[in-house]
C-alpha cells in the first residue's frame, strides 16, 4: 500500500518541539489519526501516532517473520495471526515458478494450480524456471484495487502462491472465505480490525527505539565526514 511519502511530508513540516516532548514522556502518544488504503479503494482504520521505530533494520528479520509463498496452513495460521495477508501487489516468478516447472523435483506442475492459469503463466510471464526478474500480479486484474477478487481466485485454484492453495484446505478458513464472498462477513471492517491488531505487534515503549523526525531516517544516524554530510537511511 502507498502513502509513506505523504506521511514523510507530514513529519517534515510538523513541530519538532512537539516530537521532543513526546520523546521525553517515553510513552506512546494516545492520539490517533485516520488512515486508509489511499488510492487502492481500501478501508479506513485507526492508527496510533507517536510510534517509536527501531534503530536498525535487518533483511534477515523480515524473511524469517513474514509468511513464505510456500507455507502450509499451519505456517500461515502462525504467521498470519501476527502479520496480516495480501490482496494487492506483485511477485517475481522465482516466488512460485516451482509450481509451474518442478513441483516435486521431477519436472512436474502443481496439481493444485488451475491448469489453464498455469499454461497462461508459462506462455506469457514465467517462460522458464530460471526467470528471477519478471513480475506477476498476485491478484490478476485488480492488483491496485482493494477488493475480494483474491478470494474468488483462490476458490478457482488460481492463487499465485502455494500458500494461497493451502488456504482453502482448512475448513475454518474456507468457511470464512465463503462468508466474505457471500457478504455475511464484511470484508472492510474485518480487514481494518486485522490491521489494527497487526499495528500492536512488538510495540516499542520507554527508551526502546526512537520517534523519528523523518520516517526513512534514524535521528542519530547523521555525521559529517570530511565535510560531507553522510545520512544512513534505514526503513523499518
Amino acid at each position: 500500500m502507498g502513502g509513506s511519502g505523504i506521511i514523510g511530508k507530514g513529519k517534515t513540516v510538523q513541530n519538532y518541539d512537539h516530537v521532543a516532548a513526546i520523546e521525553q514522556d517515553k510513552e506512546i502518544s494516545s492520539s490517533v489519526d485516520e488512515m486508509k488504503g489511499l488510492d487502492d479503494g481500501g478501508p479506513f482504520w485507526r492508527v496510533p501516532t507517536g510510534r517509536r521505530d527501531g534503530l536498525i533494520s535487518k533483511s534477515s528479520e523480515v524473511i524469517s517473520n513474514i509468511p513464505p509463498p510456500f507455507g502450509n496452513f499451519t505456517t500461515l495460521q502462525t504467521l498470519f495471526s501476527n502479520q496480516g495477508a495480501h490482496t494487492i501487489g506483485i511477485a517475481h516468478c522465482s516466488s512460485f515458478s516451482n509450481r509451474l516447472y518442478n513441483f516435486t523435483g521431477t519436472g512436474d506442475q502443481d496439481p493444485a494450480l488451475d491448469s489453464v492459469y498455469a499454461a497462461n503463466l508459462k506462455a506469457n510471464k514465467c517462460k522458464n524456471i530460471n526467470d528471477n526478474t519478471t513480475k506477476v500480479e498476485m491478484d490478476p486484474g485488480s492488483r491496485n484495487t482493494f477488493d475480494l477478487s483474491y478470494y474468488t481466485l483462490a476458490l478457482k485454484r488460481r492463487g499465485l502462491f502455494e500458500s494461497d492453495a493451502f488456504l482453502t484446505t482448512n475448513s475454518d478458513a474456507l468457511s470464512m472465505i465463503n462468508q466474505l464472498l457471500q457478504g455475511s462477513l464484511d470484508f472492510y471492517p474485518e480487514c481494518a480490525k486485522s490491521m489494527e491488531k497487526m499495528g500492536m505487534i512488538n510495540v516499542k515503549t520507554g527508551s526502546n527505539g526512537e520517534i523519528r523526525k523523518r520516517c526513512a531516517f534514524v535521528n542519530i544516524a547523521r555525521a559529517k565526514y570530511h565535510g560531507i554530510l553522510v545520512v544512513i537511511a534505514l526503513c523499518s
